[in-house]
């Protein structure tokens, strides 16, 4: 094509051209609408915080933060001891719950620091000392049965079950929230809201 047809060709359909990126914005957002409603029914992006005695109130279900502390060594698998490698640290995160629903809930454990970086139990690398699930028991609708989470450490004391998780960060890490969350969808989860509970 000539220099004055390429001229010629823009200018005819340089109207056309403008018009086609936000068609193809709005095409793109019609078609994702099925995506978006999935994450904001889903997604956790509600966060409930704790209300009276330390309980945070999540659909049926009652979290509480018991304790959270840093521990420098814990028994492991095999008789000796473990300890986090140079550059870590490990927080042991004790958590009770309680609900009054039909189901048994699943909780994720995220360890959020100041700085909005978040981890997730169980941590891969290094190595810890004993297995452990991603996810605790939150929720134990029948309190004379046994926890029925592999993985996770737990005990039931009269309506309320306890659990714990150990989380490992950058030794830099400064912890300020643990979440507790569902990703469920068949009923038994929290939708979007998770329970926000500020470490002490």
């Amino acid at each position: 094509m000539r220099p004055a047809g390429r001229r010629a060709w823009w200018r005819r359909n340089a109207v056309a051209l403008a018009l086609l990126v936000p068609a193809a914005g709005a095409l793109g957002w019609v078609t994702s609408e099925d995506a978006r409603e999935g994450w904001w029914a889903i997604e956790n992006h509600i966060a409930v915080t704790p209300g009276p005695g330390g309980w945070a109130s999540v659909e049926d279900t009652m979290l509480r933060l018991v304790s959270f502390e840093r521990v420098r060594t814990m028994p492991d698998d095999y008789g000796g001891t473990w300890s986090p490698p140079a550059g870590y640290a490990a927080w042991l995160v004790v958590v009770d719950s309680r609900s009054e629903g039909d189901v048994v809930r699943l909780c994720d454990v995220t360890l959020v620091d100041t700085e909005g970086r978040s981890f997730t139990a169980p941590a891969q690398v290094p190595p810890m000392p004993v297995y452990q699930s991603g996810s605790i028991q939150c929720g134990m609708p029948n309190p004379g049965s046994e926890p029925a989470q592999p993985g996770s450490r737990g005990e039931l004391r009269e309506d309320v079950f306890r659990s714990e998780v150990l989380v490992v960060t950058p030794a830099s890490a400064e912890p300020a929230e643990v979440r507790l969350s569902t990703w469920a969808t068949d009923g038994t989860g929290f939708g979007p809201r998770y329970a926000a509970l500020p470490v002490p």
